[in-house]
C-alpha cells in the first residue's frame, strides 16, 4: 500500500513538473504572436490533443480567436454557444471558471468522428474566454491522473490567456503614435489657435526631441 502510494506521488509529481516549463514559455509570450501556439504546446504538455480552440464569449455572441493543430476531418461544425456557457457555470455552482469534459457534446451527425472534448472557461465581468481542446478517438482514454493536473492547472492558464487578451486588447485601443512632422503639426494646429508657422516651429521641437524626422 505504501509502495502503490509513493508511486503514485512520483507519478503526479512528474504530470506536474512536465508542464510547468511549457507554461512558463506561454507567460513569456503573452502579447505576442506566438502566445496562443505556446498555449497550445503548454496544453499538451498536459493532455494528449490534437486541437486548442480559443474562444471569447459576451452576451451574445462566440467568438473564435485562434486554432491551433489539426485534426484529420477538419474542426467540426458544432461551435460553442453563449447558452451553453452559461449553463456549464450554473452547473458548475456559479463560479467564475469549469473544466468540463464530454464526448457527446456535439449535436448527431455534425461531428461524425465524436471528438472528445475539454472545455476549461473563465467568466471575467462581462465576457468569458474559452479553451476548447479536442482528441480524436484515436487517443487512450484520459486518465484521472492527468485529469487531476489539469484541473490544477486550470485556473493559472486560464489567467495567463485573460492577461494576453486584455494586453492586446489595450495596445487595439491604443492611440497610434505620431511618427511623422506633418501628422504633429495637424494635431498641433488643430489643438491650439497658434498660426501656421507656431505650429511648424513647435512640430519640428517636438519631432527633434522625439527622434522624429521629416517626410
Amino acid at each position: 500500500m505504501e509502495k502503490n502510494r509513493s508511486q503514485l506521488t512520483q507519478s503526479m509529481s512528474c504530470l506536474r513538473d512536465q508542464p510547468l516549463r511549457a507554461i512558463a514559455d506561454a507567460t513569456k509570450a503573452i502579447g505576442t504572436g506566438r502566445f496562443f501556439q505556446c498555449m497550445h504546446a503548454a496544453l499538451a504538455s498536459i493532455v494528449d490533443l490534437d486541437v486548442t480552440e480559443f474562444s471569447l464569449a459576451d452576451r451574445r455572441d462566440v467568438n473564435r480567436l485562434q486554432i491551433c493543430g489539426t485534426l484529420h476531418h477538419g474542426i467540426p461544425a458544432a461551435r460553442l454557444t453563449v447558452h451553453e456557457l452559461q449553463r456549464l457555470l450554473r452547473a458548475a455552482g456559479g463560479g467564475d471558471h469549469l473544466l468540463s469534459v464530454s464526448g457527446e457534446d456535439a449535436a448527431q451527425g455534425k461531428d461524425p468522428e465524436r471528438h472528445q472534448r475539454i472545455l476549461l472557461c473563465m467568466r471575467d465581468q462581462e465576457q468569458i474566454v474559452c479553451l476548447r481542446i479536442l482528441r480524436g478517438p484515436g487517443h487512450a482514454p484520459l486518465s484521472a491522473e492527468t485529469l487531476s493536473v489539469l484541473d490544477q492547472f486550470s485556473r493559472l492558464l486560464m489567467s495567463i490567456t485573460l492577461r494576453h487578451l486584455d494586453l492586446v486588447m489595450r495596445r487595439k485601443n491604443a492611440v497610434e503614435p505620431l511618427e511623422s512632422l506633418s501628422e504633429i503639426e495637424a494635431c498641433v494646429l488643430g489643438a491650439s489657435e497658434m498660426s501656421r508657422r507656431e505650429g511648424q516651429v513647435c512640430a519640428r521641437e517636438w519631432g527633434a526631441a522625439n527622434g522624429v524626422c521629416r517626410e
